[in-house]
């Protein structure tokens, strides 16, 4: 495929990949469960001290991908459409009984937010914003009772390529509000030692391609370094790493690509006469290997 092709078809591939990516196409926020994970976490209540509560995440589009290519951006609210929920992450919360009957001593509970939450995937995280109650607690027979909460996804963007488990946070912090004027804001952190998975991802490489190369002066010099100027696209990312020029089994210079994609290789002095060379990049840990590129280039004295 020519360059010129190749460079056209990258202009698009990015569109094409967040709407394809982990089998979104199609999907519908009915078409699937909610993926979900609980554990137990042990929460440092004001007056109480480390009580235990119950706490399950769940999301249905984290259920509806098992796959996703590296780097892809996702902005703030993204998920929210693909949930029969109309919120990204749900959040179920059991506060103990005598959590409960110390509250109601305090003052009557307004609100129950986790502003900070966020949930690990890799060396990242999904940020959680506006995780909030979406209505007045479910009081139980035993006297505890069950908040429920409901988030959008703020912006992240998909990690590099590799096998991840996307787990429950290992700590977060939620806030009580209350009509108390001593107490109108009550902070309680949480803490597992062992957060649960809620879903396994795979993340893939995103095809790189070589979309420009061409000698930075034609033709070359034979007394004079030759340089070759190239571009390597991929969607999602913009590759890192080397380009490599060879003639044969020689190599004759390579160069890391730069911000924009960009490498210049200084190939050294080209004796007079035509050379066949052969142009590759060997991919990093979002983008593949681009497909090897063959030019002749000419030399002269």
């Amino acid at each position: 495929m020519k360059i010129s092709a190749i460079s056209k078809r990258l202009a698009t591939v990015g569109v094409a990949t967040a709407l394809a990516a982990g089998a979104m196409v199609g999907a519908t926020a009915t078409s699937a469960s909610a993926a979900s994970a609980s554990n137990d976490y042990t929460c440092t209540v004001p007056l109480l001290g480390a009580q235990t509560f119950p706490v399950t995440i769940s999301s249905t589009p984290l259920d509806l991908v098992s796959s996703l290519p590296a780097g892809l951006a996702f902005p703030a609210g993204a998920l929210d459409a693909l949930s029969s929920t109309g919120h990204a992450i749900d959040m179920t919360m059991t506060a103990p009984a005598i959590v409960v009957q110390t509250l109601a001593g305090i003052g009557t509970l307004t609100g129950v937010s986790a502003p900070a939450l966020a949930i690990p995937l890799g060396s990242s995280s999904v940020p959680v914003s506006g995780l909030a109650l979406t209505g007045p607690p479910a009081v139980q027979p035993d006297g505890s009772a069950i908040f429920n909460l409901a988030g959008s996804n703020g912006a992240f963007a998909v990690p590099a390529a590799g096998e991840y488990d996307i787990t429950m946070p290992s700590a977060f912090q939620f806030i009580a509000s209350t009509t108390s004027t001593d107490f109108p804001n009550i902070p309680v952190d949480c803490t597992t030692a062992a957060p649960a998975t809620i879903k396994h991802l795979t993340v893939t490489k995103n095809n790189a391609a070589f979309t420009s190369i061409k000698p930075a002066v034609t033709p070359y010099k034979a007394s004079k370094a030759a340089k070759l100027v190239t571009k390597v696209g991929a969607a999602n990312h913009v590759p890192t790493g080397m380009v490599i020029v060879k003639e044969g089994t020689k190599t004759l210079g390579k160069a890391a690509l730069n911000s924009l994609g960009k490498a210049v290789v200084n190939m050294g002095k080209l004796s007079p006469g035509k050379h066949a060379l052969k142009v590759l990049y060997k991919g990093d840990s979002y983008s593949t290997a681009a497909p090897t590129q063959k030019l002749t280039v000419k030399s002269v004295k």
